[in-house]
């Protein structure tokens, strides 16, 4: 298990706050049209996957669904935004999503620098219930990765709809966000057969209430792929950074055992 790892569970939430185009003056948006070649909204697409790169520090694929939830986007409107980025070459589509191309990155950042947010990236309060565990049996190959991502991206659960995945160097993580915004759920799988399951909300009864449902429903679903059980081995709950103090409700670990 991550014995060494220092858990930044704002890294695992998805409750970006995207763009408010409002805080753009008339002149703004023509200075972005003049200077990028962008609209307003295709500014807002470029803003929040960016900043989900650099939040993840990975290399970030997020759905057309997950767009038009975590963006609040009317859908006609989304799809012309990102067909335009796609043929900038600023967005291209991935096996599970939309992520930024080089010229995509480059872009943001010069956006970011020039049309800098007034706002925090994160709502202000993010409570994460974090639990942690192992893959039981014998260490995970390239092929098990493979078929847990294909099996389980686009997947929904119960109220969690499929947004995203990032791939990193030696484990990648699935993201769900729930049906009115207000909860995001992450899962890590890697390095070898730990895992890091993660839901985030900023009210703390949120984050924790759909915990063991997902739970089990990613148990079961893994299960099912490898035929090896999930062991959950940890149970914490964080209020941005900070680690709370609670009595832990053993049933958790327990539940899906």
């Amino acid at each position: 298990m991550k014995d060494n790892l220092v858990i930044d569970p704002l890294k695992y939430s998805q409750l970006i706050k995207p763009l408010d185009t409002r805080n753009l003056s008339s002149q703004d948006i023509q200075k972005l049209y003049i200077d990028e070649s962008l609209t307003d909204l295709e500014y807002v697409i470029l803003d929040y996957i960016g900043n989900t790169v650099d939040l993840k520090l990975g290399e970030v694929e997020i759905s057309f669904q997950g767009l038009k939830r975590l963006t609040n986007i009317h859908q006609a409107k989304l799809t012309k935004a990102i067909n335009r980025l796609v043929e900038k070459d600023m967005l291209k589509k991935g096996d599970a999503g939309y992520k930024l191309t080089d010229i995509g990155y480059v872009v943001f950042q010069r956006l970011l620098r020039n049309y800098n947010r007034q706002e925090s990236i994160l709502p202000k309060n993010v409570y994460s219930s974090v639990v942690e565990g192992e893959v039981q049996g014998p260490p995970l190959s390239e092929n098990d990765y493979q078929l847990i991502a294909k099996k389980l991206v686009g997947k929904w659960f119960g109220q969690f709809r499929f947004t995203s995945k990032t791939q990193y160097e030696n484990s990648f993580e699935l993201g769900w966000v729930s049906v009115n915004g207000g909860i995001s759920a992450t899962l890590i799988i890697g390095p070898e057969n730990d895992f890091t399951l993660t839901t985030s909300a900023s009210i703390y009864d949120e984050a924790t209430s759909e915990l063991q449902l997902l739970m089990n429903h990613l148990s079961n679903s893994i299960e099912e792929i490898i035929d090896a059980p999930l062991i959950y081995e940890s149970y914490n709950v964080y209020e941005n950074r900070k680690e709370l103090k609670i009595e832990l409700d053993n049933a958790i670990l327990a539940y899906a055992r």
